[in-house]
């Protein structure tokens, strides 16, 4: 259904203008700071003209300045008498523009490459920006996490029109982050994927065809992000001792365990150290092979024991486990009070379930 009906939408009023301006401008400060800021910030509303980007984009940028003489210098500035300035959205996007420390005006001078109303994930962009040497890390800082104060403080300055924030794929951005999501044709990985000693982010979401991974895995010290960890089944494969994941200490967001009932014991299994792993917040325990040895079928419940997360998770899903019982784990509620989510797929041979009342957190049960 469509409609040929154009709506002109009119601009804010004055009083309306300084509302929206003064919200964010004025954001915790006392009301004696307020009350002194007040007559130059009404004539900086006056330059919006009515239009409600300007006066938020204004409203952001003056909530940093501190001083009168600050403010005053923004209703003095030179970029007012600009020609552009007639159009009135112009100058607020100038000032945010000039406002911004050289290290995130670098970011944002990058988004040019994009063009006009083009859509971009906020984890994406963050990861382009590592990938160019723009984003800095230390011991206790990750490049994350300074990527996604620049977003926001670029957001805050109203120089994103929208933004988005999931966990959708991500673009290959040279050896540091690397997404091989939804190649179905993708049967193996290089060998040498192990010399890739920068590599973050290695996503495998939905590559039905990769059977098996190099042992390299194993020293991917560096990464953040593993979407899928496959445990071969093949005797003869470097790969098959899920023990490499215990070098992967920096494990965050969501890991797919996949062919956990290849491993022949819970010894093997708890070698992984996922209750050390504070940053993994999903996980999925798939236990599917297409034949599985009478000899781990005795050991499936040790194997899922071995398995135990850390109480940080948020997502769980146990899929095809052949066990007749549930971890400890998992039956003692208690040790995973932050889980939302919990998903029991295909396990007909459990012979009890979880108490889920016990849940605090819980919103969705499969």
């Amino acid at each position: 259904m469509g409609s040929s009906c154009l709506v002109q939408l009119q601009n804010l009023s004055e009083g309306d203008s300084w509302s929206l301006f003064s919200q964010l401008a004025f954001l915790g400060r006392a009301s004696e700071e307020c009350e002194a800021l007040e007559k130059i910030g009404r004539k900086i509303v006056s330059k919006c003209k009515g239009l409600p980007l300007a006066a938020k984009t204004l409203g952001s940028l003056m909530r940093f300045k501190r001083t009168k003489a600050e403010w005053q210098t923004v209703l003095d500035s030179e970029i007012w008498k600009l020609e552009e300035a007639e159009k009135g959205l112009f100058p607020p996007l100038l000032f945010s523009l000039y406002d911004l420390p050289s290290t995130i005006g670098r970011c944002f001078s990058f988004c040019a490459v994009f063009p006009k109303d083009y859509e971009i994930k906020t984890h994406v962009l963050i990861k382009l920006w590592m990938a160019l040497g723009y984003l800095s890390s230390s011991r206790s800082r990750e490049m994350e996490v300074t990527g996604q104060e620049y977003f926001e403080c670029l957001a805050a300055h109203s120089l994103f029109q929208k933004f988005i924030k999931d966990d959708d794929v991500c673009d290959l951005c040279n050896l540091e982050c690397l997404n091989l999501s939804w190649c179905h044709s993708l049967y193996r990985l290089p060998r040498g994927i192990g010399k890739l000693i920068n590599l973050r982010h290695l996503e495998l979401e939905e590559t039905s065809s990769l059977t098996e991974l190099p042992k390299g895995i194993g020293k991917l010290s560096s990464l953040r992000t593993l979407t899928k960890f496959i445990v071969s089944g093949d005797d003869n494969n470097e790969a098959r001792n899920i023990e490499m994941l215990k070098n992967l200490k920096h494990l965050q967001g969501v890991l797919c365990l996949d062919g956990l009932g290849n491993i022949v014991s819970g010894v093997e299994a708890e070698k992984a150290e996922l209750k050390h792993k504070e940053k993994l917040i999903g996980l999925t325990l798939e236990f599917f092979v297409q034949k599985i040895e009478e000899a781990m079928e005795d050991h499936v419940d040790d194997v899922i024991e071995a398995l135990q997360p850390n109480p940080n998770l948020e997502s769980l899903h146990v899929l095809y486990h052949q066990g007749t019982r549930l971890p400890s784990w998992i039956m003692m509620l208690m040790m995973l009070t932050n889980l939302r989510e919990l998903i029991l797929r295909n396990c007909e041979k459990c012979e009890n379930l979880p108490p889920c009342g016990n849940l605090p957190s819980l919103e969705l049960l499969k």
